[in-house]
Protein backbone atom coordinates (compact mmCIF):
# COMPACT_ATOMS: atom_id res chain seq x y z
CA UNK A 1 0.00 0.00 0.00
CA UNK A 2 1.63 3.44 -0.87
CA UNK A 3 0.48 7.01 0.08
CA UNK A 4 2.23 10.34 -1.08
CA UNK A 5 5.38 8.80 -1.83
CA UNK A 6 7.97 8.85 -4.59
CA UNK A 7 8.38 5.84 -6.57
CA UNK A 8 12.14 6.38 -6.84
CA UNK A 9 12.01 5.24 -2.87
CA UNK A 10 9.56 2.93 -3.04
CA UNK A 11 11.90 0.79 -5.90
CA UNK A 12 15.09 1.73 -4.09
CA UNK A 13 14.22 0.66 -0.93
CA UNK A 14 12.78 -3.13 -2.15
CA UNK A 15 16.11 -3.26 -3.93
CA UNK A 16 17.68 -2.48 -1.03
CA UNK A 17 16.07 -4.24 0.95
CA UNK A 18 16.29 -7.72 -1.45
CA UNK A 19 20.21 -7.21 -1.78
CA UNK A 20 20.81 -6.81 2.21
CA UNK A 21 18.31 -10.26 2.58
CA UNK A 22 18.85 -12.04 0.05
CA UNK A 23 15.69 -12.20 -1.76
CA UNK A 24 14.86 -12.68 -5.02
CA UNK A 25 13.87 -9.47 -6.85
CA UNK A 26 10.22 -10.15 -8.81
CA UNK A 27 8.53 -7.73 -10.49
CA UNK A 28 5.12 -6.48 -8.83
CA UNK A 29 2.14 -4.38 -10.54
CA UNK A 30 0.61 -1.55 -9.47
CA UNK A 31 -2.78 -0.85 -9.97
CA UNK A 32 -5.28 2.09 -8.29
CA UNK A 33 -8.84 1.39 -8.60
CA UNK A 34 -10.58 4.61 -9.34
CA UNK A 35 -14.15 5.60 -8.10
CA UNK A 36 -14.81 1.95 -6.34
CA UNK A 37 -16.70 2.03 -2.66
CA UNK A 38 -15.44 -0.81 -0.93
CA UNK A 39 -17.11 -2.26 2.16
CA UNK A 40 -15.10 -1.66 5.24
CA UNK A 41 -15.09 -5.57 6.47
CA UNK A 42 -14.77 -6.93 2.85
CA UNK A 43 -11.29 -4.78 2.76
CA UNK A 44 -10.81 -5.70 6.19
CA UNK A 45 -11.05 -9.66 5.26
CA UNK A 46 -8.87 -8.70 2.28
CA UNK A 47 -6.51 -6.93 3.95
CA UNK A 48 -5.95 -9.59 6.84
CA UNK A 49 -5.80 -12.62 4.39
CA UNK A 50 -2.92 -10.85 2.83
CA UNK A 51 -0.88 -10.22 5.59
CA UNK A 52 -1.51 -13.64 6.83
CA UNK A 53 -0.71 -15.31 3.60
CA UNK A 54 2.21 -13.21 2.64
CA UNK A 55 3.82 -13.63 6.27
CA UNK A 56 6.14 -11.00 5.89
CA UNK A 57 5.16 -7.16 5.76
CA UNK A 58 7.61 -4.67 4.74
CA UNK A 59 7.05 -0.98 6.24
CA UNK A 60 8.46 2.10 4.29
CA UNK A 61 9.50 4.94 6.39
CA UNK A 62 9.75 7.68 3.92
CA UNK A 63 9.97 11.00 3.97
CA UNK A 64 12.55 10.35 7.10
CA UNK A 65 11.80 13.63 8.79
CA UNK A 66 7.81 12.80 8.97
CA UNK A 67 6.98 8.90 8.15
CA UNK A 68 3.92 8.44 6.06
CA UNK A 69 3.20 4.94 7.45
CA UNK A 70 2.71 5.98 10.74
CA UNK A 71 0.52 8.67 10.34
CA UNK A 72 -1.97 6.30 8.70
CA UNK A 73 -4.48 4.35 10.28
CA UNK A 74 -4.62 1.39 8.35
CA UNK A 75 -0.95 1.30 8.29
CA UNK A 76 -0.49 0.83 12.05
CA UNK A 77 -3.37 -1.47 12.20
CA UNK A 78 -1.47 -3.04 9.46
CA UNK A 79 1.65 -3.56 12.00
CA UNK A 80 -0.40 -4.38 14.69
CA UNK A 81 -2.02 -7.29 12.47
CA UNK A 82 1.35 -8.79 11.95
CA UNK A 83 3.02 -8.41 15.03
CA UNK A 84 0.19 -10.95 16.54
CA UNK A 85 0.54 -13.57 13.95
CA UNK A 86 3.64 -16.05 15.17
CA UNK A 87 4.56 -16.59 11.50
CA UNK A 88 4.27 -13.41 10.33
CA UNK A 89 7.61 -11.19 9.59
CA UNK A 90 7.29 -7.63 10.23
CA UNK A 91 10.69 -5.56 8.83
CA UNK A 92 11.14 -1.76 8.34
CA UNK A 93 12.89 -0.46 5.42
CA UNK A 94 13.85 2.98 4.43
CA UNK A 95 14.87 4.17 1.23
CA UNK A 96 18.38 4.07 0.73
CA UNK A 97 19.76 7.81 0.51
CA UNK A 98 18.04 8.67 3.54
CA UNK A 99 20.58 6.35 5.83
CA UNK A 100 23.21 8.64 5.27
CA UNK A 101 21.36 11.69 6.09
CA UNK A 102 21.06 10.79 10.44
CA UNK A 103 17.33 10.30 10.07
CA UNK A 104 17.65 8.03 12.88
CA UNK A 105 17.05 10.36 15.43
CA UNK A 106 14.32 11.94 13.86
CA UNK A 107 12.53 8.69 12.88
CA UNK A 108 12.94 7.73 16.41
CA UNK A 109 11.53 10.66 17.96
CA UNK A 110 8.22 9.90 15.32
CA UNK A 111 8.08 6.59 16.41
CA UNK A 112 7.58 7.60 19.73
CA UNK A 113 4.66 9.82 18.85
CA UNK A 114 3.23 7.03 16.98
CA UNK A 115 -0.75 6.87 18.20
CA UNK A 116 -3.64 5.32 16.39
CA UNK A 117 -6.08 7.66 17.77
CA UNK A 118 -4.34 10.77 16.11
CA UNK A 119 -3.68 8.53 12.59
CA UNK A 120 -5.48 9.25 9.58
CA UNK A 121 -7.53 7.35 7.16
CA UNK A 122 -8.64 8.39 3.61
CA UNK A 123 -12.19 7.45 4.10
CA UNK A 124 -13.20 8.99 7.35
CA UNK A 125 -15.50 5.88 8.16
CA UNK A 126 -12.13 3.64 7.97
CA UNK A 127 -10.81 4.93 10.79
CA UNK A 128 -13.63 5.09 12.90
CA UNK A 129 -14.42 1.28 12.15
CA UNK A 130 -10.59 0.73 13.31
CA UNK A 131 -10.84 2.77 16.82
CA UNK A 132 -14.37 0.85 17.09
CA UNK A 133 -12.29 -2.64 16.82
CA UNK A 134 -9.18 -1.24 18.96
CA UNK A 135 -11.51 0.03 21.34
CA UNK A 136 -13.53 -3.04 21.92
CA UNK A 137 -10.32 -5.44 21.66
CA UNK A 138 -6.98 -4.65 23.37
CA UNK A 139 -7.09 -1.27 23.50
CA UNK A 140 -5.70 1.66 21.84
CA UNK A 141 -2.78 2.18 24.45
CA UNK A 142 -1.90 -1.76 24.30
CA UNK A 143 -1.80 -1.36 20.36
CA UNK A 144 0.19 2.08 20.68
CA UNK A 145 3.13 0.25 22.71
CA UNK A 146 3.24 -3.56 21.14
CA UNK A 147 3.38 -1.39 17.18
CA UNK A 148 5.95 1.69 18.69
CA UNK A 149 8.36 -1.10 21.01
CA UNK A 150 8.03 -3.49 17.53
CA UNK A 151 9.27 -0.05 15.00
CA UNK A 152 11.62 1.07 17.70
CA UNK A 153 13.03 -2.51 18.11
CA UNK A 154 13.73 -2.49 14.45
CA UNK A 155 15.40 1.28 14.02
CA UNK A 156 18.06 0.17 16.99
CA UNK A 157 18.86 -3.10 15.60
CA UNK A 158 19.38 -1.89 12.14
CA UNK A 159 21.49 1.44 13.14
CA UNK A 160 24.09 -1.42 14.71
CA UNK A 161 23.83 -3.72 11.67
CA UNK A 162 24.31 -1.07 9.58
CA UNK A 163 27.63 0.32 11.32
CA UNK A 164 28.65 -3.60 11.46
CA UNK A 165 28.10 -4.04 8.09
CA UNK A 166 30.34 -1.52 6.40
CA UNK A 167 33.30 -2.45 9.58
CA UNK A 168 33.17 -6.26 7.93
CA UNK A 169 32.62 -5.17 4.48
CA UNK A 170 36.20 -3.09 5.05
CA UNK A 171 34.36 0.14 4.46
CA UNK A 172 35.10 1.20 8.30
CA UNK A 173 37.76 0.71 10.54
CA UNK A 174 38.92 0.79 14.06
CA UNK A 175 37.79 4.03 15.84
CA UNK A 176 35.72 5.23 12.94
CA UNK A 177 33.16 2.55 12.43
CA UNK A 178 32.70 2.85 16.61
CA UNK A 179 32.75 7.04 16.07
CA UNK A 180 30.31 5.60 12.95
CA UNK A 181 27.98 3.08 15.50
CA UNK A 182 27.75 5.56 18.31
CA UNK A 183 26.33 9.12 17.14
CA UNK A 184 23.28 7.41 15.31
CA UNK A 185 22.62 5.20 18.08
CA UNK A 186 23.37 7.99 20.93
CA UNK A 187 21.13 10.44 19.11
CA UNK A 188 18.43 7.89 18.80
CA UNK A 189 18.51 6.80 22.69
CA UNK A 190 18.76 10.50 23.62
CA UNK A 191 15.50 11.54 21.40
CA UNK A 192 14.04 8.71 23.04
CA UNK A 193 11.74 11.07 25.95
CA UNK A 194 8.37 10.43 24.88
CA UNK A 195 8.11 6.79 26.67
CA UNK A 196 10.91 4.58 28.34
CA UNK A 197 11.34 1.14 26.88
CA UNK A 198 13.87 -1.81 27.16
CA UNK A 199 14.83 -1.17 23.47
CA UNK A 200 15.90 2.30 24.64
CA UNK A 201 17.91 0.98 27.62
CA UNK A 202 19.45 -1.75 25.39
CA UNK A 203 20.19 0.89 23.02
CA UNK A 204 22.25 2.92 25.71
CA UNK A 205 24.54 -0.43 26.63
CA UNK A 206 25.29 -0.57 22.91
CA UNK A 207 26.35 2.99 22.98
CA UNK A 208 28.45 2.65 25.93
CA UNK A 209 30.15 0.29 24.92
CA UNK A 210 31.01 1.99 21.41
CA UNK A 211 32.35 5.32 23.54
CA UNK A 212 34.44 2.89 25.91
CA UNK A 213 36.13 1.69 22.33
CA UNK A 214 36.68 5.02 21.58
CA UNK A 215 38.58 5.81 25.24
CA UNK A 216 35.55 7.93 26.73
CA UNK A 217 35.22 6.65 29.54
CA UNK A 218 33.02 8.86 31.35
CA UNK A 219 30.67 9.74 28.94
CA UNK A 220 30.30 5.31 28.51
CA UNK A 221 29.41 5.36 32.51
CA UNK A 222 27.27 8.20 31.90
CA UNK A 223 25.25 5.99 29.28
CA UNK A 224 25.60 3.16 31.09
CA UNK A 225 23.97 4.81 34.63
CA UNK A 226 21.25 6.07 32.56
CA UNK A 227 20.52 2.55 30.82
CA UNK A 228 20.52 1.18 34.36
CA UNK A 229 17.62 4.26 35.44
CA UNK A 230 15.54 3.57 32.60
CA UNK A 231 15.20 -0.30 33.23
CA UNK A 232 15.13 0.82 36.68
CA UNK A 233 12.00 3.06 36.19
CA UNK A 234 10.44 0.04 34.37
CA UNK A 235 10.91 -2.05 36.92
CA UNK A 236 12.95 -4.25 34.55
CA UNK A 237 16.43 -4.10 36.36
CA UNK A 238 16.09 -7.38 37.40
CA UNK A 239 16.81 -9.23 34.38
CA UNK A 240 18.99 -10.40 31.68
CA UNK A 241 19.31 -6.78 30.17
CA UNK A 242 20.07 -5.46 33.56
CA UNK A 243 22.35 -7.91 34.35
CA UNK A 244 24.55 -7.32 30.91
CA UNK A 245 24.13 -3.49 31.49
CA UNK A 246 26.07 -3.66 35.17
CA UNK A 247 28.15 -5.69 33.89
CA UNK A 248 29.76 -3.38 31.24
CA UNK A 249 29.55 -0.37 33.88
CA UNK A 250 31.36 -2.35 35.99
CA UNK A 251 33.74 -3.81 33.72
CA UNK A 252 34.61 0.23 32.38
CA UNK A 253 35.07 1.27 36.37
CA UNK A 254 36.99 -1.65 37.51
CA UNK A 255 40.55 0.14 37.29
CA UNK A 256 39.37 2.83 38.96
CA UNK A 257 36.93 2.39 41.23
CA UNK A 258 36.75 -1.05 42.27
CA UNK A 259 34.46 -1.13 45.38
CA UNK A 260 31.85 0.38 43.40
CA UNK A 261 32.55 -2.34 39.84
CA UNK A 262 32.62 -5.16 43.01
CA UNK A 263 29.07 -3.93 44.04
CA UNK A 264 27.81 -3.51 40.10
CA UNK A 265 29.58 -7.19 39.57
CA UNK A 266 27.49 -8.34 42.64
CA UNK A 267 24.46 -7.36 41.74
CA UNK A 268 24.48 -8.29 38.05
CA UNK A 269 25.28 -11.68 39.60
CA UNK A 270 22.43 -11.83 42.35
CA UNK A 271 19.92 -10.90 39.20
CA UNK A 272 21.30 -13.73 37.07
CA UNK A 273 20.58 -16.26 39.88
CA UNK A 274 16.80 -14.28 40.51
CA UNK A 275 15.76 -14.82 36.94
CA UNK A 276 17.18 -18.15 36.09
CA UNK A 277 20.47 -16.68 33.48
CA UNK A 278 23.45 -18.28 36.00
CA UNK A 279 24.31 -21.29 33.63
CA UNK A 280 25.08 -19.24 30.58
CA UNK A 281 27.89 -18.47 28.47
CA UNK A 282 27.02 -14.73 29.34
CA UNK A 283 27.14 -15.46 33.45
CA UNK A 284 30.20 -17.44 32.89
CA UNK A 285 31.99 -14.32 31.28
CA UNK A 286 30.65 -12.47 34.34
CA UNK A 287 32.36 -14.67 37.11
CA UNK A 288 35.28 -14.41 35.44
CA UNK A 289 35.55 -10.63 35.63
CA UNK A 290 34.02 -10.55 39.00
CA UNK A 291 36.90 -12.95 40.10
CA UNK A 292 39.63 -10.78 38.78
CA UNK A 293 37.88 -7.67 40.28
CA UNK A 294 37.67 -9.63 43.64
CA UNK A 295 41.52 -10.27 43.30
CA UNK A 296 42.80 -6.66 42.62
CA UNK A 297 40.52 -5.73 45.62
CA UNK A 298 42.76 -8.55 48.02
CA UNK A 299 39.88 -10.87 48.09
CA UNK A 300 41.51 -13.91 46.96
CA UNK A 301 39.72 -16.82 47.81
CA UNK A 302 36.24 -15.46 46.71
CA UNK A 303 38.31 -14.13 43.08
CA UNK A 304 40.27 -17.57 42.12
CA UNK A 305 37.00 -19.59 43.22
CA UNK A 306 34.99 -16.92 40.65
CA UNK A 307 37.65 -16.97 38.36
CA UNK A 308 37.37 -20.78 38.34
CA UNK A 309 33.58 -21.61 38.25
CA UNK A 310 33.95 -18.83 35.36
CA UNK A 311 36.44 -20.96 33.62
CA UNK A 312 34.36 -24.30 34.00
CA UNK A 313 31.08 -23.52 33.56
CA UNK A 314 31.96 -21.86 29.73
CA UNK A 315 34.27 -25.18 29.57
CA UNK A 316 31.13 -27.29 30.46
CA UNK A 317 28.48 -24.89 28.12
CA UNK A 318 30.76 -24.20 24.62
CA UNK A 319 32.61 -28.12 25.41
CA UNK A 320 35.83 -26.29 24.55
CA UNK A 321 37.77 -23.41 25.29
CA UNK A 322 39.74 -22.65 21.81
CA UNK A 323 37.84 -19.79 21.12
CA UNK A 324 38.77 -15.67 21.42
CA UNK A 325 36.08 -16.01 24.98
CA UNK A 326 37.60 -19.38 25.71
CA UNK A 327 41.10 -17.75 25.89
CA UNK A 328 39.75 -14.81 27.51
CA UNK A 329 38.21 -16.38 30.48
CA UNK A 330 41.83 -18.97 30.81
CA UNK A 331 43.69 -15.79 30.46
CA UNK A 332 41.36 -13.96 33.91
CA UNK A 333 42.26 -17.30 35.57
CA UNK A 334 45.98 -17.15 34.91
CA UNK A 335 45.60 -13.43 36.09
CA UNK A 336 43.97 -14.65 39.85
CA UNK A 337 46.42 -16.85 40.10
CA UNK A 338 49.46 -14.59 39.30
CA UNK A 339 47.58 -11.94 41.99
CA UNK A 340 47.14 -14.54 44.43
CA UNK A 341 50.86 -15.48 44.17
CA UNK A 342 49.99 -19.12 43.10
CA UNK A 343 53.26 -19.68 40.74
CA UNK A 344 52.28 -23.45 40.13
CA UNK A 345 48.31 -22.52 38.62
CA UNK A 346 49.38 -19.36 36.81
CA UNK A 347 52.45 -21.15 34.67
CA UNK A 348 49.88 -23.72 33.45
CA UNK A 349 47.43 -21.90 32.52
CA UNK A 350 49.20 -19.23 30.66
CA UNK A 351 50.80 -21.50 28.58
CA UNK A 352 47.49 -22.77 27.37
CA UNK A 353 46.13 -20.03 27.00
CA UNK A 354 48.71 -18.70 24.50
CA UNK A 355 48.05 -22.37 23.16
CA UNK A 356 44.48 -22.03 22.09
CA UNK A 357 45.28 -18.43 20.91
CA UNK A 358 47.15 -20.30 18.37
CA UNK A 359 44.74 -22.75 17.62
CA UNK A 360 42.13 -19.58 17.07
CA UNK A 361 44.57 -17.80 14.79
CA UNK A 362 45.71 -21.06 12.73
CA UNK A 363 48.72 -20.31 13.84
CA UNK A 364 52.07 -23.21 14.47
CA UNK A 365 53.09 -21.86 18.26
CA UNK A 366 56.14 -23.72 19.77
CA UNK A 367 56.46 -22.86 23.49
CA UNK A 368 60.32 -22.80 24.74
Amino acid sequence: YSWCYLVTDIVTSLVHHCQNWGREELRSLAAQALGINVPFEEFREAFEVRVRGIKHVLALMAPWDQPVYVSRVWCVFEVFTAVNDAECELTVILPPKEMDTGAEGYLWSSLEQLDVQTAEASVAADKDNILRIVAQGVGFDYLNQVVRQQLLRWLAESAWREALQQFSTGDLFGDTAAEIGAQPLSSCARAAAASESEEKANLLRVVGQNLEYLHRGEEAAEVYAEACSVLERLGKLESHDGAAILTSWALLEQDEKIEEALQQFRRAWTIRISCGSHNTLDAADLLSMMGVAECKAGLMEPGLRHATEGYELRQRLEGRLATPYGATLMQNLGRCCWLAGDDQKFGPHVVRDVVFLGEILGMGIYLM
